[in-house]
């Protein structure tokens, strides 16, 4: 008589094999989301950024050290333009300096909602360049 069957041994095999490629892929995956949440604060930055811009352009140069920070009415925004699923208003945090030929200098900080696991800010300058800090 022939049996078609696994035996206890194969299976338990199968099932190491699939418990460590879930172990390999569940930490990217959350590497991944949060990469994909920090994109809406990114986008909501560089909102800000081209709102700064029009504002220096309009306005002329800001006042030195960020004595005259534009805030969000000024920009012509509302707390509803920079209001996504992770991120709000009370994410973001900028200031401005002396204009240099009519380009602003600004950085445009984000933190770290609850939801996401790092890094604890996102830093948007005025070349557009993007670094992290954490605590």
């Amino acid at each position: 008589m022939k049996k078609n069957a696994f035996t206890l041994v194969e299976l338990l095999t199968v099932l190491a094999i699939v418990a460590i490629l879930a172990a390999a892929v569940i930490p990217i995956m959350h590497a991944r989301v949060d990469a994909a949440k920090w994109s809406e604060g990114k986008a909501v930055a560089g909102t800000i950024a081209q709102a700064i811009r029009l504002y220096c352009l309009d306005r002329g140069m800001v006042g030195p050290y960020g004595e005259d920070i534009p805030d969000i009415n000024a920009l012509g925004l509302s707390p509803s333009d920079l209001k996504g699923r992770y991120f709000n208003i009370n994410y973001f945090n900028w200031y401005t300096d002396i204009s240099v030929n009519m380009t602003p200098i600004y950085r445009i900080t984000i933190k770290k909602p609850p939801s996401i696991a790092s890094p604890d800010r996102i830093i948007l300058n005025e070349d557009g360049v993007w670094s992290e800090e954490n605590d």
